[in-house]
């Protein structure tokens, strides 16, 4: 439609109200990382974040201002709009000082949900400089009783996560990418290496009396912004997660927005969380919490996922050798996949050119326990790339683990030889 714009006077568009084309029964929208003013890097007025978040259809919106505590829920209240959507309080941990104990600090993490105690330094927030990572995670649960915990932005590219690391290795590390430099190894994770060998074992070092480890994280970001931003950030970050799940590290995959600006779309990506309701009125906040930690939600930039290792759901148990991995790959037209790919143990074992419906069905075996996941992906028309610039249709799941030999044990398979 051709809008005029004249000063002082409003105009009516002469068009059709848009029809909803799909639904996602069950599951609602969220996305686990958005910030706005008071935060120490954002002057994006809060009143305009919870705009743009509606209009963008998001459902769930976790606060993660920096170093602060913040609650969005008294403007939602004061703007009438607690019935749009829901706000998840929460504070992105960002730690600056570089010391003996944290000589790259601590990257950067996302905790929620959290208590404001609004007369408190920063609103709550215990102390976490000069601090090592597995002690501020430890802080966090006993200050707020067992947050969700997230590791956001772990790595920007392949660059420090190959098998062999240039020379220059130190010059590139950047201390917001915790995976980068592991806090106190100031080194680069090998995702090619166990845990329990060279510098990747200072993740697995516990505390010697609260038990709590540098990687006992619940959600890692495996996306963060646009596609185009850093092209590789999404496959150097999945490959790290990928090998700590094969390493028997049930940490989920998160798509996040980590939106700061005000040309930043918010609730792109965003992750589906699987939650037996849609509606804002069933919404449960332990119950998106459990489901949270259990990885049951999947990651997208537009298509939508229908999964099931025959009675199995994502984030949950398959028992047995053989299953059938089967579902629907599903979207509006101008956002779908067009190609699916199924993965056993991190590798891709299968890729498939999806029907127009979407529908798949995958005969799988397993000769020991594994977890199964998968990507779909599409190509970006011009109606896509007006709305998402920078992004792709593009979605994945958390993993579907496999009781191969029915024990009621999930044993990990370890890093492939490969």
């Amino acid at each position: 439609a051709r809008l005029t714009v004249r000063d002082g006077a409003d105009t009516t568009l002469d068009i059709d109200a848009p029809k909803r084309v799909l639904t996602t029964k069950g599951h609602m929208a969220a996305d686990l990382h958005v910030h706005a003013a008071p935060g120490l890097d954002n002057a994006f007025a809060p009143m305009k974040r919870v705009r743009t978040f509606i209009a963008e259809h998001g459902e769930i919106m976790v606060a993660a201002t920096h170093d602060k505590i913040f609650d969005f829920n008294p403007l939602l209240k004061k703007m009438r709009l607690t019935d749009k959507m829901i706000a998840v309080t929460g504070a992105e941990v960002t730690s600056t000082q570089q010391t003996e104990r944290a000589p790259h600090s601590i990257g950067h993490m996302n905790f929620y949900p959290l208590a404001v105690k609004p007369h408190s330094h920063k609103r709550g927030l215990p102390n976490h400089e000069n601090r090592r990572t597995r002690d501020v995670l430890h802080d966090m649960h006993v200050h707020f009783d067992d947050p969700v915990a997230q590791l956001n932005h772990p790595r920007d590219s392949f660059k420090l996560s190959c098998k062999t690391l240039p020379d220059d290795y130190r010059e590139l590390i950047n201390d917001k990418q915790f995976f980068d430099h592991m806090g106190v190894a100031a080194h680069p994770y090998n995702p090619h290496q166990p845990l329990t060998e060279g510098p990747n074992k200072s993740l697995i070092e516990a505390h010697p009396v609260t038990g709590i480890r540098d990687i006992d994280f619940d959600v890692l970001e495996v996306m963060n912004g646009t596609q185009a931003y850093r092209p590789e950030r999404v496959d150097a970050v999945r490959q790290d997660w990928l090998s700590l799940v094969a390493q028997g590290e049930k940490i989920a995959a998160a798509a996040n927005s980590d939106s700061h600006n005000k040309w930043q779309i918010v609730a792109m990506p965003r992750n589906m969380v699987r939650l037996g309701a849609d509606r804002i009125a069933d919404f449960s906040l332990p119950r998106f919490t459990k489901a949270v930690k259990a990885g049951a939600f999947y990651g997208t930039t537009g298509p939508f996922i229908d999964l099931a290792l025959d009675n199995a759901l994502i984030g949950q148990t398959h028992k047995g050798r053989n299953g059938v991995l089967s579902g629907r790959i599903y979207a509006a037209d101008w956002a779908k996949a067009t190609q699916l790919k199924v993965q056993t143990n991190g590798k891709t074992v299968h890729t498939l050119t999806l029907p127009a419906d979407g529908r798949f069905s995958v005969a799988m075996q397993f000769e020991a326990d594994s977890f199964v996941t998968l990507e779909a992906s599409g190509p970006a028309g011009a109606l896509y790339k007006a709305a998402y610039p920078g992004f792709f249709p593009y979605a994945y799941s958390n993993p579907i683990y496999v009781d191969a030999d029915g024990d009621g044990a999930w044993t990990p398979p370890g890093l492939s030889a490969d």
